[in-house]
């Protein structure tokens, strides 16, 4: 036993260098396996998160528009092109990975935002690393919301509004409708609540 301390604990220089050099090795694969495990989380990493969060925002935003728009011009707009003419918008955000629609009726305005068909090559960045990826339908949902402005007793109108989302790679099939004089999403759709 006391040869067994004696050799594990002794304090010779070659001793010590090869407990250095265990603990450099030891190190060396733990940055091993964090690389690795980095690599890994950002090629799986859900890069459609910032993509569905931005097109989901975009719906909600012009759906709140065309309350604004409606209560003030008593009539929706009838494309985004108000939207960005009103806020000094250039480009709407998004719009290179989402296909953004207005379609109206007098007392009814949907407003689609719908991932392009193709995939899309976007920039990824992290930590000072960038790289190019497609981004594809199947990987986005669909949203779509609804803006209703129904009569009332006092020659006004109640303006309402939803916006629902599709599963991943989904198209919305349906448009919400109203159901007992409430907006509800449509089939294959469930509401977003903000």
């Amino acid at each position: 036993m006391a040869t067994l301390r004696k050799h594990f604990f002794s304090t010779s220089s070659s001793t010590q260098r090869g407990i250095i050099l265990w603990r450099l090795i030891v190190i060396f694969v733990v940055l091993l396996m964090i690389a690795i495990y980095m690599q890994w989380m950002l090629i799986n990493a859900p890069v459609q998160t910032n993509f569905n969060m931005q097109a989901r925002g975009m719906v909600f935003s012009l759906t709140r528009f065309q309350e604004y728009y409606f209560k003030n011009h008593q009539r929706f707009a009838d494309s985004t092109q108000a939207f960005q003419d009103e806020f000094q918008i250039d480009v709407i955000p998004g719009a290179n990975v989402y296909h953004y629609s207005i379609r109206t009726t007098p007392q009814l305005t949907l407003i689609y935002g719908i991932p392009h068909a193709y995939p899309v090559k976007v920039r990824r960045q992290f930590s000072g690393f960038t790289w190019y990826e497609k981004v594809s339908r199947d990987r986005l949902q669909s949203y779509v919301g609804a803006v209703v402005a129904q009569p009332t007793a006092d020659d006004s109108y109640k303006v309402s509004s939803i916006v629902c989302e599709t599963e991943f790679g989904q198209l919305p099939h349906t448009t919400p409708h109203l159901q007992n004089g409430e907006l509800t999403c449509g089939s294959g759709t469930t509401p977003y609540r903000r």
